[in-house]
């Protein structure tokens, strides 16, 4: 959200416990799982205002892309700091994982789409610049790691 966190409500209704969620009585924040700060500060001010959210194909590892450009990886199963990567110099509009998970994409307002190496620290791997505008969706297709 524009407060840079990212939070996991349950569909079931009910509320976080160590057994899981929990049936509530009422709607609202009892539904509410966890809230994760991707940013790096405290300041609201300086929290970045996210754009796009995805999640890694065993649903442990998420990812979010903000108006700066930057993307974030964290981890819904540790509790450490998401790691940042300075990806377009627009928008991110959108995400997507390979099947495998092995591979990360991101496209952007800049009209590039990033390629990402999720095994070695979400490396770089290429960079696509053959777009005039914006990319408004990246999707991996098929069991190989093709892209469209």
């Amino acid at each position: 959200g524009a407060d840079g966190c990212v939070a996991f409500w349950s569909t079931r209704g009910g509320s976080a416990s160590e057994n899981g969620p929990q049936p509530s009585q009422s709607s609202g924040a009892q539904c509410l799982l966890r809230v994760v700060r991707v940013s790096s500060g405290k300041d609201e001010e300086a929290a970045p205002r996210l754009r796009c959210l995805c999640f890694g194909p065993e649903g442990a590892v998420f990812v979010t892309g903000d108006f700066e450009g930057n993307l974030r990886v964290g981890s819904l199963s540790e509790d450490v700091q998401p790691i940042s990567i300075a990806a377009h110099v627009a928008e991110v509009l959108c995400l997507d994982f390979s099947r495998t998970g092995a591979v990360l994409a991101s496209g952007g307002r800049d009209g590039f789409i990033h390629v990402f190496d999720a095994q070695s620290r979400y490396a770089p791997l290429q960079v696509l610049d053959d777009h005039t505008s914006s990319v408004t969706s990246v999707k991996f297709c098929g069991g190989a790691e093709s892209l469209s």
